[in-house]
């Protein structure tokens, strides 16, 4: 009896439970920099690195440093990964429902800032990268990106 019990509470238990859906965001971009040689500027030894390194969002039009640690869902705004035996810099990029593009500054050193400008898809609380463009040029955001220094 007990046995039919436990099984009766523990079917109910299962038909109760609520499917939630989950966020899904998908706004970030892998970055590959190079100088003109071809030599990677982020690996070891790097040129650029977090001391280096700044990003802005562009916010109501003006751009907003951004600190490396306050970026909402995502905790960071730029890490450096190794991938495939290169470092890359992972990139979230700026998204707001309330603009039809986003804009996104990065810094690097003294250099001249590189624009990225993004339009996402919106479905809930789901956002997905549909089109970039890095300094006015469209680009493939389903790979790494280079950029030449």
């Amino acid at each position: 009896m007990k046995k039919i019990f436990y099984s009766i509470l523990l079917m109910i238990f299962f038909i109760s439970c609520k499917k939630q859906a989950g966020t899904n965001i998908y706004s970030v971009i892998d970055l590959s920099v190079l100088d003109a040689n071809g030599k990677n500027l982020l690996a070891v030894p790097a040129v650029f690195h977090q001391d280096n390194i700044q990003v802005f969002y562009v916010i109501k039009g003006k751009p907003t440093l951004i600190s490396n640690y306050d970026v909402p869902d995502h905790g960071v705004s730029y890490f450096l990964i190794d991938s495939d035996k290169a470092t890359k810099m992972r990139l979230t990029l700026h998204n707001d429902k309330r603009e039809s593009q986003s804009l996104t500054l990065v810094k690097f050193g003294n250099l001249q800032t590189d624009t990225i400008r993004c339009e996402f898809h919106y479905e809930g609380s789901n956002v997905a990268l549909t089109r970039l463009w890095i300094n006015g040029i469209e680009k493939n955001h389903h790979e790494t990106l280079t950029l030449v220094k």
